[in-house]
């Protein structure tokens, strides 16, 4: 299984290497605000938005939500931190929790759910989530055109210290399972 999962990782970064410019593309970015109140709860609502702004994310349960909820076409797989290294550019970025699945590389397919030490590492995931998607477009476009509205449609969120990718079929529902676990 791990031969198999390095040859698919290995075979990924050669089409990084030799993938061909794609087109534009709109990657869906949103970050959330745990902490929103009205301007007139703002006052009697102090106590809640420290409860809040403090909330523990289960950053395991969004990425099993993620990959049970949502259909794939291709099996997903879990990847370790060190082998995700070699292609996500998390040179900069301070993890503390990680779980990513990988497709086996004949998909675009994947989730990757960061808890970073802070805020700024999580901005830098995110910025490596942007570089992933756009060199995963460039990949994909001649190599397996039907992938690309996947990846034109990945779901990038950062809250606090996470930071989450999703490239699947239904962002729609990547995008309510990860908000719903911050509210």
């Amino acid at each position: 299984m791990k031969k198999l999962l390095m040859a698919a990782l290995i075979g990924t970064m050669a089409f990084s290497i030799t993938g061909c410019k794609g087109e534009e593309k709109e990657v869906h970015d949103i970050s959330i605000n745990v902490n929103e109140e009205s301007e007139e709860a703002e006052d009697s609502a102090d106590a809640t938005a420290d409860a809040t702004e403090n909330k523990s994310v289960d950053a395991k349960a969004i990425a099993d939500s993620l990959l049970s909820e949502i259909s794939y076409t291709d099996q997903l797989s879990a990847v370790d931190l060190d082998t995700a290294k070699m292609f996500l550019n998390f040179a900069d970025v301070e993890i503390n929790e990680a779980y990513i699945y990988e497709s086996s590389g004949a998909t675009a397919e994947e989730i990757v759910v960061l808890v970073c030490k802070d805020s700024d590492s999580a901005a830098k995931a995110k910025s490596a989530f942007e570089q992933r998607v756009s060199e995963q477009t460039e990949n994909f476009t001649d190599y397996v055109p039907e992938e690309v509205p996947k990846l034109n449609d990945a779901v990038i969120i950062t809250s606090r210290e996470y930071a989450i990718l999703s490239v699947s079929g239904d962002s729609a529902k990547a995008k309510d399972i990860i908000e719903g676990a911050f509210k």
